[in-house]
């Protein structure tokens, strides 16, 4: 299972979670869950957003 399947169960069980897109030389925050409530970047990668059912899968 790949580790980006597995964050929808972990940001479900934590308070508060900072998302970094570590796919370039730098790390960058694309996202965070804060009070119950998660924000991503809308220019986060594709995969991300499916993952958290923010985008539909392509059909």
């Amino acid at each position: 299972m790949k580790s980006l399947e597995q964050l929808p169960w972990f940001l479900d069980q934590a308070d508060q979670a900072a998302i970094f897109d570590n796919s370039g030389s730098v790390p960058h925050l694309i996202g965070h869950k804060l009070q119950g409530k998660i924000s991503i970047d809308p220019d986060a990668p594709l995969a991300l957003r499916r993952v958290l059912g923010l985008q539909p899968d392509a059909q």
